[in-house]
């Protein structure tokens, strides 16, 4: 058996009447999919069905249309969203070695 039909059996035992039950449950359904709806990545993000479609039309979400209603979504671009990209660091400049009589001093400056 796997997690799904798990799931399914536990909550055709505890019954759906606690809709937080309800809500946990789609969203550990919707975590174990490799492609989502539309629907389901507005519910991943906290947001609404238009926001997610905004998102995917300016590109912050990479997304594939199949045919009316049937645009798909990758689980590992939601994923790249929430990633912290490493910051790449220059190393630091390299301290130049000269020697004194090669430096000006005050009085050849002004």
């Amino acid at each position: 058996m796997n997690l799904g039909q798990f799931n399914l059996n536990l909550i055709n035992q505890v019954g759906l009447e606690n809709p937080e039950f309800s809500n946990a449950f789609n969203a550990l359904e919707i975590k174990t999919k490799e492609f989502l709806t539309v629907r389901e990545v507005a519910q991943l993000l906290n947001c609404s069905v238009r926001s997610a479609y905004y998102y995917i039309d300016n590109g912050t979400i990479n997304a594939i249309n199949l045919g009316q209603r049937l645009t798909r979504i990758k689980r590992c671009e939601i994923d790249k969203l929430f990633k912290i990209e490493t910051e790449i660091k220059a190393p630091p400049p390299a301290t130049a070695n000269y020697k004194i009589a090669d430096c000006y001093n005050l009085k050849e400056a002004h």
